[in-house]
């Protein structure tokens, strides 16, 4: 009876979410392998990173499952299971070989979680909660997509278009590949362009993205373009929804939660329109605020993954702290583990993930910790201690002194990013859900002056808004008092979905905006007050906008996608192709003229050809750069433990490698390509002469070539063993034998 009471009684919203964000990562697959259609698709590799993804947003289900019948009066079975599934992934990753052997186990959790959460979901289903759920995937799944492939930084066809044209203006994919690559073969934090001098960097991203290469069988470069859109794009949605879930219990004893909450409206659109913005993005980007979203960059959407199971797991702890008296605390050793492993340790993978978000959120732990006189025991104080060091030694990791770590300079952020003017709105746009919430739990407080809400802090009842306005304050100061450039924004974002979280997860104020919905939904169109026109008058703007930013990001990922297919097409020998719009219509007005066979012969002629394998591969095959990425791929087939004693050479003679980037300017940049395809640290892989070499990327331990590159001889091997490796593979131009790769032992040299 028991377990049947578990499968009926699950938390419902858990498995909703869950069954939205599998629904989101099944359909970026898909996209994926749309988008490759001529190029070749890797079923294995695309099966085994949704498999992965599959089991990290159901594995909680499975988790909640059997640890229920364990211990049937415990909360917050399901965050442990989130951060148990995460970090069950890395251990798995670990080492030099994945694959199958690892992919099984994962693969029958995922299937067993998902069983759970569909039984749970076929229970209570109905075709409304049906069609709500699958348009909410299709919207998510519209804008992870774009946001991921549409920016110009990632793209399924990134490699092809390395090989055409040295791919984009934007090298982060080469250089946080090239650091992914040398954590993984070699261990060390490093880009790799002469042996491999380590360098200070939040590199936890890379490492958690090398684990799971491994443990999928892919490469890097290969993870990054699928997998961090499938797999942390739909975990973010989940455990973002999963965050909000924790918070709306704290507020049960108060307000018990309405039913249904994951599909009231309310919170989709505020989701929706935090993601996107509420204004047209000339007016986003204008005040300051980036309107591509939280995964434009890797190491923030990992970050912010990391910080919403932790205060999932945070607001479980205080859920228990606040309700459960010492004689019901039959959950104690879990809020040990809270303690003193999760609380440093999560502090330390903030910090490794993005540092930024370290130094906004150790405060506020630290001041919501010692605020709460009942929390004040020597267990808290032994976790701020065991976490005051993991901060210490974090930054010690990660900043390099001198290179924006604190030089002073007023409004610097602001003064280089929008013109003076706009500074005011920046602050009421990019904290617009802090000042919400503020406003809104001020009110249900009954805060009306400085008098009450000194009382109020002093009381403790809005410890909620000052852990928020401390975040908000904590994120806008380094940008007001450091020269710390774009990095400032993220400081400053780490708010937004804290107080996002509070705020939807405030479930005095959802009910009462709920039973507000339910209302204006039966009041109907005509008749409304003055109050509901004007709610009208701001929404539908606000709504076109969120349409047409998702719009625009999609738009521009298959701008590009057909922008890469027409040059190959040209290659192949198309030298005069027409749009597909264009030329439907001309294969319109001819069968309307009645000539039947227009439109087969369009198909044959333009998308038949711009789709077909056959035309890209001919195009691809004549690609200028082709033979250079296929050989630097085959390198990264080597195993590990050989890559791991040697260095790959390319001679500088070797002018259409070095010369691949798009833009000149971007040479310091050019020896990226050989880590981030071959796995491999390049042995005298600095710029050519004359080229200057630039301080970020990871080139602080590089100087600038004083003089040409020596001849390929056999010093090469002396400088081989000098830097502690065995073997030197050499990728040169115009071999005879027409192999690009070849490969020296200088063990006994």
């Amino acid at each position: 009876m028991a377990d049947k009471g578990i499968l009926q009684n699950p938390d419902r919203e858990l498995s909703d979410v869950a069954l939205i964000a599998s629904t989101v990562a099944c359909a970026l697959s898909a996209i994926f392998a749309l988008l490759r259609t001529g190029f070749g698709v890797d079923a294995r590799a695309s099966f085994a990173v949704l498999g992965l993804a599959l089991f990290l947003l159901n594995f909680p289900a499975a988790w909640r499952f059997a640890s229920l019948r364990v211990v049937p009066q415990m909360r917050g079975i399901h965050e442990f299971g989130a951060a148990a599934g995460f970090l069950l992934t890395l251990l798995l990753g670990l080492g030099d070989r994945g694959g199958n052997a690892r992919m099984v186990p994962i693969a029958m959790l995922a299937l067993a979680g998902l069983s759970i959460n569909l039984k749970a979901a076929l229970d209570r289903g109905s075709p409304w909660k049906v069609g709500g759920g699958a348009m909410l995937s299709g919207l998510l799944t519209l804008w992870i997509a774009g946001v991921s492939w549409g920016t110009g930084f990632l793209n399924p066809l990134y490699l092809e278009n390395l090989s055409l044209h040295g791919g984009t203006e934007h090298i982060d994919t080469l250089f946080h590949s090239s650091l992914s690559n040398m954590l993984r073969t070699y261990g060390a934090a490093s880009v790799g362009l002469d042996g491999i001098p380590t360098i200070n960097y939040h590199l936890g991203s890379h490492w958690l993205f090398a684990r799971w290469a491994t443990l999928t069988d892919l490469s890097t470069i290969d993870f990054y373009q699928l997998g961090y859109p499938v797999v942390v794009g739909s975990f973010f949605v989940a455990s973002f929804l999963w965050m909000v879930h924790a918070v709306r219990r704290v507020w049960a004893h108060e307000s018990p939660p309405m039913s249904g909450a994951l599909h009231s409206p309310v919170q989709w659109v505020a989701l929706f329109v935090a993601l996107t913005g509420f204004l047209p993005m000339p007016a986003m980007n204008g005040v300051g605020v980036w309107a591509s979203g939280p995964l434009l960059s890797e190491s923030y959407g990992v970050a912010l993954v990391i910080l919403f199971l932790l205060v999932s797991l945070a607001a479980d702890f205080w859920t228990r702290a606040k309700t459960e008296t010492s004689a019901d605390r039959a959950t104690a050793p879990f809020d040990l583990f809270f303690l003193l492993l999760v609380v440093p340790f999560g502090t330390a993978a903030l910090g490794l993930a993005k540092v930024s978000m370290m130094a906004v959120i150790f405060p506020a732990a630290c001041y919501a910790l010692l605020r709460v006189k009942q929390l004040r025991t020597r267990w808290v104080y032994l976790a701020l201690v065991l976490s005051a060091i993991a901060f210490v030694l974090t930054v010690n990791f990660v900043l390099v002194r001198g290179q924006n770590s604190g030089s002073m300079a007023l409004f610097s952020f602001m003064r280089s990013y929008l013109p003076a003017p706009w500074w005011p709105f920046f602050i009421t746009i990019q904290f617009l859900w802090s000042w919400l919430y503020i406003f809104v739990r001020l009110r249900d407080t009954r805060v009306n002056s400085r008098r009450e809400l000194i009382t109020a802090v002093r009381s403790g009842r809005i410890l909620d808004v000052e852990i928020i306005a401390l975040v908000s304050v904590l994120g806008l100061l380094p940008g007001v008092v450091l020269a710390v450039g774009s990095d400032a924004f993220y400081f400053s974002d780490v708010q937004r979905w804290l107080s996002l979280a509070f705020l939807l997860g405030y479930a005095p104020l959802m009910n009462r905006l709920h039973a507000k919905w339910s209302s204006f939904r039966s009041g109907g169109l005509f008749g409304l007050g003055e109050a509901r026109l004007l709610f009208l008058f701001i929404a539908i703007p606000v709504l076109l906008n969120v349409a047409f930013t998702m719009l625009h990001w999609s738009g521009s990922m298959v701008r590009t996608n057909l922008e890469t297919r027409r040059e190959v097409q040209v290659l192949a020998g198309h030298t005069d192709p027409v749009s597909i719009l264009v030329g439907a219509k001309r294969a319109l007005k001819e069968t309307v003229r009645g000539r039947v066979g227009a439109f087969p012969e369009f198909w044959r002629r333009e998308p038949g050809t711009l789709f077909g394998e056959a035309t890209m591969s001919a195009g691809m095959r004549k690609a200028k750069s082709g033979a250079i990425v296929s050989a630097l791929r085959d390198l990264d087939t080597v195993p590990i433990t050989e890559k791991r004693r040697a260095l790959l050479f390319i001679p500088q003679s070797f002018e259409r490698f070095w010369q691949m980037v798009p833009d000149p300017k971007l040479c310091s940049y050019a020896g990226f390509v050989g880590p981030a395809l071959s796995g491999m640290a390049l042995l005298d892989g600095v710029p050519p002469l004359g080229c200057k070499v630039a301080l970020g990327y990871g080139l602080r331990p590089y100087r600038d070539r004083l003089e040409l590159q020596a001849a390929d001889g056999p010093e090469l091997c002396t400088r081989v063993q000098a830097m502690g490796f065995e073997r030197l593979y050499v990728v040169q131009d115009g071999s005879a034998d027409g192999h690009l790769i070849s490969a020296r032992n200088c063990l006994n040299r």
